[in-house]
């Protein structure tokens, strides 16, 4: 036998012996727990997940629907990119199924269109998409139990991974104890709708009808599922005994008869979450065709420190927060006014409460807040506890804002972000410390009310008896924003895409904490597999700041060119028009010419921030396509060149 043949028979046995090992480990292996080395482990489960499993004591199954054939079929990328959401999903219910120990089922269907497997997907709440061809897609999870209880997910949306553990587990808590917490939301803005009940939505829409003329915002179909969601009037005087967390969303001009109702309701021991707001985007005027700027002399602003000051805390109230180190940056390069941009690598989210520290401890945990205030917290409050939930960096300033600010933010931002002085009152006035937008105050409250029922304002006989102070330790969430939840920032359920931002992660967090429920507290918003490029971010801000600054000089330039204009035209009679007029277009043309010459190096810096960052991301695509290609041909070289010298050393031992 030759020695090439061997070769080939040597590599052959390689082979084999390396296959024959991997199955044999997998097969071992496949009872033992999960080997993830992943960074984030993302196919791990956590131990809320193997609490909730632990109380499972009925056997569960769970079907994963998806269409595989029609995905393989249609072969577009939108459809494409589900793929790796649905291994990603497979996998995970395979820990579940693992750990579960028999508690639980997995079953993978793909259904086809006019089958069976189609039908039961319909029949339980799964939605269908209808693809060219005659083909359906079907993406979405069922959990049923033995005793007729389920839990679906009807479309399971490919851009919330970090999502997946904790809606599964969530599911599997509902099938196991269905019953919800009630939820009250009280609002001066039109959060819930028409106030039509989910299933009478539910039913319309089935039956082709229209659902009604207001639609609940996104968060509020979110916490349907959540919870057994009633609005609260903004008028009562107590809240009802049935409702187990109350949230407060923009308390604008709440009387204090309703915020006596809301101290009474928190120290009876009920959960409470408030959303103010110093200036609540939300909050638009009805139009007034007569007055189209009656938008800017409206007030959006809200808070309750007649009430919150007893649990340690009051808002700043008529002044936003601005911090351009977490500034939002619009269209990638400028930075927003108004936009916090809070991020778990600017150290935004507190590791100190059970709220945030998931949060704090992703990579990809962020959230943009508009127009948020500050809260501070108060001194000398014996037995209140205040924790910061998100904070700015010690770069964080406060502006006074309003509709005409907001205009203005729009047409010179830079000037309104330059340090307040002497010539530019608009600026902020930068605090040299860390400011906090959200906090959590615990401790047994007492009442902003001493005396009472404010005015003896309705039948005291019908009133509950008056607490002074709590005889429970209690908590309250405090947010200085309403915006976060609007519907540009949290996107419908079942929807293809889904949001960036983390902002209903933060909300239902502080409401799982609030409701009592720490099982789900260290699941929710786990790693994804998006990676921000923060050194390129990074390149991408300073250019950002360094473009700014040459946009204030240019904006400055061009107001000071636009005074000395006004003031020539004032000065100007009949009499020395002409002469006035000369001097008019000389100075014009002075001044355009250094606004053409700022103009250029604007663009230059525009440029050389451009080159940064392009040459950043073609070194990463060159590594990415290239690198193991390289590595892989650098270590056959490597293993040829000591073939090679083996091969001649034995030459020579032979010939020797």
């Amino acid at each position: 036998m030759s020695s090439k043949q061997r070769s080939i028979i040597g590599s052959l046995l390689i082979i084999v012996c390396t296959l024959c090992t991997a199955f044999i480990f997998i097969r071992a292996t496949r009872s033992m727990d999960w080997m993830d080395f992943t960074d984030n482990n993302r196919y791990s489960l956590t131990a809320g997940t193997e609490k909730v499993l632990a109380k499972v004591n009925r056997p569960l199954k769970a079907i994963l629907y998806y269409s595989k054939t029609a995905v393989s079929k249609v072969k577009t990328g939108q459809l494409l990119r589900f793929n790796r959401a649905y291994f990603y999903t497979r996998d995970i219910l395979a820990a579940y199924e693992r750990l579960g120990a028999g508690k639980i089922e997995v079953h993978e269907v793909d259904p086809k269109p006019f089958t069976n497997e189609a039908d039961d997907a319909l029949d339980l709440g799964i939605r269908s998409f209808d693809l060219p061809g005659d083909q359906l897609f079907f993406f979405g999870l069922a959990i049923t139990s033995d005793t007729g209880a389920k839990e679906v997910m009807p479309f399971i949306n490919a851009g919330e991974e970090n999502l997946f553990e904790y809606k599964i587990t969530k599911m599997i808590e509902r099938v196991v104890r269905p019953s919800k917490n009630k939820l009250g939301i009280m609002s001066s803005l039109p959060i819930a709708g028409d106030g039509m009940s989910p299933e009478m939505r539910r039913l319309r829409q089935a039956q082709g009808m229209p659902a009604g003329q207001g639609q609940p915002w996104n968060i509020v179909q979110w916490l349907e599922s959540d919870f057994e969601v009633s609005t609260v009037d903004a008028t009562v005087t107590a809240i009802p005994a049935d409702i187990d967390t109350l949230m407060l969303v923009h308390p604008k001009g709440f009387e204090d008869k309703t915020l006596y109702a809301v101290d009474q309701f928190v120290l009876r021991g009920g959960n409470l979450i408030v959303l103010a707001d110093p200036y609540c985007g939300l909050d638009q005027p009805p139009p007034n065709p007569r007055n189209p700027y009656a938008g800017m002399s409206h007030p959006r602003s809200s808070d309750i420190n007649r009430v919150c000051a007893q649990w340690g805390v009051r808002m700043v109230t008529g002044k936003i927060v601005g911090d351009r180190k977490i500034a939002f940056l619009a269209q990638g390069r400028i930075p927003l006014l108004q936009g916090l941009h809070f991020k778990q690598g600017a150290k935004s989210f507190s590791s100190k409460s059970v709220i945030t520290e998931p949060l704090s401890a992703q990579e990809t945990s962020q959230m943009l807040i508009l127009s948020a205030g500050s809260i501070e917290t108060l001194p000398d409050m014996e037995g209140v506890d205040v924790v910061p939930l998100l904070q700015t960096s010690e770069t964080g300033g406060l502006r006074k804002y309003d509709g005409m600010i907001a205009m203005m933010s729009q047409q010179d931002p830079g000037r309104l972000w330059a340090a307040s002085g002497a010539g530019n009152p608009d600026g902020f006035v930068v605090s040299g410390k860390r400011l906090t937008c959200a906090v959590v105050a615990t401790g047994k409250f007492k009442s902003a009310f001493p005396d009472g029922l404010p005015g003896g304002a309705g039948d005291k006989e019908d009133q509950p008896a008056h607490i002074k102070e709590a005889t429970e330790s209690n908590a309250v969430v405090f947010i200085a924003d309403v915006d976060f939840i609007g519907n540009n920032f949290v996107q419908a359920p079942n929807t293809f895409f889904g949001s960036q931002f983390t902002n209903k992660t933060f909300l239902l967090n502080a409401l799982d904490f609030l409701g009592g429920s720490g099982d789900l507290m260290g699941i929710r918003s786990r790693g994804s597999a998006r990676r921000e490029f923060t050194y390129i971010k990074k390149i991408e801000r300073e250019a950002a700041n360094a473009t700014q600054e040459k946009a204030t000089s240019i904006n400055a330039e061009i107001q000071k060119f636009q005074t000395e204009l006004n003031n020539l035209n004032n000065a100007a009679t009949q009499k020395n028009k002409g002469v006035m007029q000369s001097e008019m277009y000389k100075k014009q043309r002075e001044a355009q010419k250094k606004v053409n010459q700022k103009q250029r190096e604007l663009r230059e810096v525009q440029r050389e921030a451009r080159e940064s960052v392009d040459s950043v991301k073609a070194s990463a695509e060159f590594i990415n396509t290239l690198g193991m290609p390289l590595l892989v041909a650098l270590i056959g070289l490597i293993l040829w060149i000591v073939s090679i010298t083996k091969r001649s050393q034995k030459m020579r031992e032979d010939m020797a």
